[in-house]
């Protein structure tokens, strides 16, 4: 059936504008499928020097029953009190699939109760576990990563400290309007890896933001 037709003014302009109101709907920011939106960020503790190239530092893997659908991953990192060799840094994102045993060391994020959600009504979310590296790299769980990376970037390193590695509220993946999301089933998600050069101490932060959905 047919949305009802909105009649308005180009604000300006003086132009008669309408719209079907089923149009207007798809432009919420809200997916109206959604069982809930959900936000999380998880910072690191003080990166040890001499991590080993392609390190898992963060991992995200989705438990529940329906889906979750991720719409950006946030990430920054930083020197802190030790500078780093002349070089680059690399950090990549792999979908992680068959995820059926979570990574382990790290911070974990607490996933009970009302953390996370943007609003309290929300059932409470169905991720099975989200984390990151405290000092050191994160122990694999029972995953397949895919051979290509979903995104990648690349930072020059600073030999001085406190200074930027990756800017804060850098967007690590973001799907625009129209696009198509990282859609996650039960025992599936995404995987940060690091390779950085030697004798740096670092920090870093990771924040994610998703939906989940009833399976169709």
């Amino acid at each position: 059936m047919a949305g009802i037709i909105v009649v308005g003014k180009i604000s300006g302009q003086g132009q008669d504008v309408q719209a079907d109101s089923s149009a207007l709907v798809a432009l919420k920011p809200f997916n109206p499928g959604a069982l809930g939106q959900y936000k999380m960020a998880l910072k690191s503790g003080l990166m040890a020097a001499g991590l080993g190239a392609g390190s898992p530092i963060a991992a995200f893997r989705y438990g529940g029953a329906n889906i979750a659908t991720v719409r950006r991953i946030l990430f920054s990192a930083g020197v802190n009190t030790t500078g780093f060799a002349l070089g680059a840094a690399q950090f990549d994102l792999y979908a992680a699939r068959s995820f059926t045993a979570s990574d382990s060391g790290g911070t974990a994020a607490t996933l009970t109760g009302n953390n996370g959600k943007l609003r309290t009504a929300y059932a409470t979310t169905g991720l099975a576990d989200f984390r990151v590296s405290s000092t050191a790299t994160l122990t694999a769980g029972t995953r397949t990563l895919d051979a290509q990376q979903l995104e990648s970037m690349v930072r020059s390193m600073s030999v001085s400290t406190s200074q930027d590695i990756v800017n804060p509220e850098t967007e690590f993946f973001k799907a625009l309007p129209g696009d198509q999301r990282l859609i996650l089933a039960t025992n599936e998600g995404f995987v940060i890896q690091a390779t950085v050069p030697a004798t740096g101490t670092w920090n870093f932060t990771v924040g994610v933001e998703w939906d989940e959905s009833a399976v169709w």
